[in-house]
């Protein structure tokens, strides 16, 4: 099973996350992982040793293409794709392989948007006592600039619209499109069945939901998708405030800190402590 992400902020951070570029191996939105299980993780491309190297990498690619300076403008997608159940052991390392190249296929600019590929085997449930209760699927992760042909900007061979590649009738052929990439390959491994992902629902309790629906299991799987993606959107906002909360807090901190030394030495002592700071930068 595979789902999609939208960026239009937070990537480099996504980036570290994805490189495991975190203090103490550990992710503050994301408490499953376990970093004791992180030098498990591979890369198939890292455009960069560093988060920031990658991050460069990928403005290099997005200054290569057309896009208007918008507040809502999508900078990079996300496939994540999960390790079926049924996958031989030995064919984990080229499911993955051939998920990439898949992925790359579907991409006008080929694997050169691509700025980062990560398989993640370290996460599960995790308790209090760091023990790992519940291991995690092995999934891909595939970071892309949502690059496609540009016909209408001189100079430019590509722009970027991330909803020309992410359209409804796109993401419905998505899996089975996936599916049959994997066969050609060799690969055993189901991606598209008649058997929801994670869900266990057959075919024929399917065909209940799209009688009464009236929704096909493509529809369904796509609105899964965009559910996903809003709830990952809304993590990311969260994870935002969050942040700023921090900020605002340390603000706060340092003034009252601030007012404390100004009432305890005066006007006067309070003035040249700040004149030493200025002097200090």
């Amino acid at each position: 099973m595979a789902r999609l992400q939208k960026y239009n902020s937070g990537i480099l951070y996504t980036i570290k996350h994805n490189i495991r570029e975190l203090k103490d191996g550990i992710s503050p939105t994301n408490e499953n992982v376990d970093p004791t299980k992180s030098k498990d993780n591979y890369s198939l491309i890292r455009r960069g040793k560093t988060a920031k190297e990658i991050e460069t990498y990928r403005k290099k690619i997005e200054n290569e293409c057309f896009h208007y300076n918008r507040k809502n403008l999508i900078h990079a997608n996300e496939m994540i794709c999960t390790l079926p159940k049924d996958c031989p052991k030995d064919q984990e390392l080229a499911f993955f392989q051939e998920t990439l190249k898949y992925i790359a296929s579907t991409l006008p600019m080929g694997e050169r948007c691509i700025f980062l590929a990560e398989v993640h085997c370290d996460e599960g449930r995790i308790v209090k006592d760091g023990k790992t209760v519940v291991q995690g699927a092995k999934h891909l992760h595939v970071m892309y600039v949502p690059a496609v042909p540009d016909t209408k900007h001189d100079g430019f061979e590509y722009k970027l619209n991330s909803d020309q590649l992410t359209r409804r009738n796109i993401l419905m052929q998505w899996h089975s499109s996936y599916q049959s990439w994997l066969d050609n390959a060799g690969i055993s491994a189901t991606v598209a069945s008649g058997v929801t992902s994670g869900k266990g629902i057959s075919v024929k309790a399917m065909k209940e939901v799209t009688k009464a629906t009236g929704l096909s299991y493509e529809q369904i799987q796509t609105l899964k998708i965009e559910n996903e993606h809003l709830h990952e959107e809304l993590k990311n906002k969260e994870h935002e405030l969050s942040v700023t909360a921090q900020k605002l807090h340390t603000l706060e901190k340092q003034l009252n800190e601030r007012e404390h030394m100004q009432s305890a030495w005066g006007v006067d002592a309070w003035e040249n402590e700040i004149e030493k700071e200025e002097r200090t930068y």
